[in-house]
C-alpha cells in the first residue's frame, strides 16, 4: 500500500469517533505500514498534580506479549521516571512535557547497560533501536507512543520521523473524542482465552491471551497503580456469581445464563463459565472454565475489513457508510457531494468488488474474498 493511502486510512480511523483506546491496535498496525517496527506500545498518563511534576502511566496497549507480562512491569516498577532512567536518557516525564520526539539512538548505551536497563527493558523484546513521541493536544498529554526495532536493523531515519510526526495529531484528535455511546454495537475482535476455577472461585489456571483480556477488561474498574495491575491476575467479582448460577443450574434452581459482559474504552469483554467435567460430585467439587472474549465496536471492524479493499479513500468511506446501512443520498449528505457524486462512487465500489448489492458488500467483507476487476 502506497504511503498516501496508508495516511488516508489513518485519517478515516482516527475520526470514526470510537476513541482512540479501542482503535489503538489498527493504529498500529497502520503505522507499521509507514514507521517499520519490530514492536510498538501506547502507555496512556495521567496529569501532574504540578508543573513540574510527574506524569502517572495509567493505562497500556502493547503488541508484543513479553512486553505485558515483563518488560513492561519491570520498567514502570524500577526504571520509569528515576535516577537510573536518566542515567542514559531525558525521564518519561522530562520527555512528555518536552513534547519532542526522542530518538533512542541519543542515548547513552553503555549507561543503559550499565544501569540494567538494557538486561531488563531492551533484550527482552530484541529492541535495540527505539522512538518515544508524546501524543498531546494543546494543554493535554495522552500519553507517549513507542516503537522499536532491532540491532540488526537500521536506525529510524529523517523519514520515518517525519511520517510519524505528521501522523500524530490525527491520533491526538482520536485520544480526545468522546468514549463510545451505550447504543455501540460490539462484534468478536478474534481475541479470546480461558480461566480455569475451582469451585470455590480461586483462579487455578489461565492462558496468556486469558491474562492479557483480564488485564484490559479490569481498566478503569480495578484499583492500584498500573505496575500492580500488570502484576497481578484480579478475578472479576462476577465470577463468582457465574460459579453460583452454574450450582443453582444444576441443581434445577431457575438461574440465568452464566455469562456477563463488561464494557470499557477498549471494548467490550464477554465471560462465559461452564463445567469442565460434567455437574460437581456430591462434595460440590468441580473445575469450572470461563471464556474470555474480546468484542470491537461493529463499526471498527467494518473499517478494518473496508480498508483492505482496493478502493480510493472517499469509496472507502462511502463503502463504510453503504455497510452501515446509508442511502444513497444519506452518503451524498455525510460526505458533502452531490447525489450523482455519491452514486458514482457505489458504482466504482460495486464494479470494483464484483458485487451488486449492499448484502454482496457485507458478505464479501465477512468472507474476506473478492474478484477484482
Amino acid at each position: 500500500m502506497k504511503a498516501q493511502d496508508v495516511y488516508a486510512d489513518v485519517r478515516q480511523l482516527c475520526c470514526l469517533g470510537l476513541g482512540g483506546a479501542v482503535i489503538m491496535p489498527a493504529f498500529l498496525n497502520r503505522l507499521r505500514s509507514l514507521v517499520g517496527s519490530n514492536s510498538s506500545s501506547f502507555l496512556w498518563v495521567e496529569p501532574p498534580r504540578t508543573p513540574q511534576g510527574k506524569f502517572k502511566p495509567s493505562g497500556l496497549y502493547t503488541d508484543l506479549p513479553v512486553c505485558w507480562e515483563i518488560v513492561a512491569p519491570q520498567y514502570l516498577g524500577k526504571y520509569c521516571d528515576t535516577a537510573l532512567e536518566r542515567e542514559s536518557a531525558l525521564s518519561f516525564s522530562e520527555v512528555l512535557r518536552s513534547r519532542v520526539v526522542d530518538d533512542m539512538a541519543r542515548h547513552d548505551i553503555k549507561a543503559r547497560q550499565r544501569t540494567g536497563m538494557d538486561e531488563e527493558v531492551f533484550r527482552p523484546m530484541d529492541a535495540y533501536h527505539g522512538i518515544r513521541a508524546p501524543v498531546y493536544q494543546r494543554d493535554e498529554t495522552y500519553g507517549m507512543l513507542y516503537l522499536f526495532r532491532s540491532e540488526r536493523e537500521p536506525g529510524f531515519s529523517v523519514r520515518d520521523h517525519e511520517r510519524l510526526t505528521r501522523i500524530l495529531p490525527f491520533l491526538a484528535h482520536a485520544m480526545h473524542q468522546p468514549a463510545m455511546n451505550d447504543e455501540q454495537e460490539f462484534t468478536p475482535a478474534g481475541a479470546s482465552g480461558l480461566l480455569i476455577l475451582d469451585e470455590h472461585g480461586r483462579l487455578l489456571h489461565s492462558s496468556s491471551q486469558a491474562r492479557h483480556l483480564l488485564f484490559l477488561a479490569g481498566e478503569g474498574r480495578t484499583s492500584g497503580s498500573l505496575t500492580s495491575r500488570l502484576r497481578s491476575h484480579t478475578v472479576p467479582p462476577e465470577l463468582v456469581g457465574l460459579r453460583r448460577r452454574l450450582r443453582g443450574i444444576f441443581s434445577n434452581q431457575d438461574m440465568r445464563p452464566p455469562v456477563f459482559h463488561v464494557r470499557t474504552l477498549r471494548g467490550q469483554f464477554v465471560f462465559r463459565a461452564y463445567f469442565l467435567d460434567g455437574a460437581p460430585d456430591n462434595a460440590g467439587r468441580a473445575l469450572i472454565g470461563v471464556t474470555v472474549e474480546h468484542q470491537i465496536p461493529v463499526k471498527l471492524k467494518r473499517w478494518n475489513q473496508i480498508s483492505a479493499l482496493p478502493l480510493s479513500a472517499k469509496q472507502k468511506e462511502a463503502a463504510l457508510l453503504l455497510a452501515e446501512g446509508a442511502t444513497q443520498p444519506q452518503i451524498a449528505e455525510r460526505m458533502s457531494v452531490r447525489l450523482s457524486t455519491a452514486i458514482d462512487y457505489v458504482r466504482e465500489i460495486y464494479a470494483k468488488l464484483n458485487v451488486h448489492s449492499r448484502a454482496e458488500l457485507l458478505a464479501c467483507m465477512d468472507s474476506g474474498s473478492r474478484t477484482i476487476l
